[in-house]
């Protein structure tokens, strides 16, 4: 009888192990499943952050017709503004010019200033040539539509944006 009790109460306790074992391995399971879910979450919010600051100067809609409706005014201030948190952004990654293209960080904004001097990678040169653009400015006003902002299809951020 004795050898009975042991063996049930061997039993039981390795029950018992076997159950604790499941629980741990389950609850570590669920939050590893969490942190990765929170961690995406994370990362898909930066990730919009970091393209509304960019998103916001669409100021236009091309209709059907081509026809181009201004729902707000950008002005040369609002350029400066998107090449500086460009130049920021580049800065951050250590990125140059000869990085520029869709599958890196690096964004690149180009403009025709004062609608007549095309400038390209205006994020290079915002620093010193600001004071000059500002000076110069005859209130011209900019449009930024859809096609001028370029999404990169590898990274899912903003690449390349163009004032017309």
């Amino acid at each position: 009888m004795e050898n009975a009790t042991k063996a049930l109460l061997i039993t039981a306790g390795v029950l018992v192990g076997v159950m604790i074992l499941s629980l741990g391995s389950y609850l570590y399971y669920s939050l590893s499943t969490y942190v990765s879910k929170s961690k995406e979450t994370i990362n898909e919010n930066a990730l919009t952050a970091f393209n509304t600051q960019f998103l916001k100067y669409n100021n236009a809609k091309a209709d059907s017709n081509g026809n181009i409706q201004i729902d707000f005014k950008l002005r040369i201030q609002d350029i400066i503004t998107v090449a500086n948190i460009a130049y920021e952004n580049n800065l951050k990654y250590n990125l140059t010019s000869a990085d520029a293209n869709e599958k890196t960080y690096y964004v690149k904004v180009n403009a025709k200033i004062n609608g007549t001097v095309q400038v390209n990678n205006l994020e290079q040169s915002v620093n010193i040539k600001a004071p000059e653009w500002l000076s110069n400015d005859n209130g011209y006003e900019y449009t930024c539509i859809n096609t001028d902002i370029k999404l990169s299809t590898e990274t899912g951020r903003v690449y390349e944006i163009n004032f017309k």
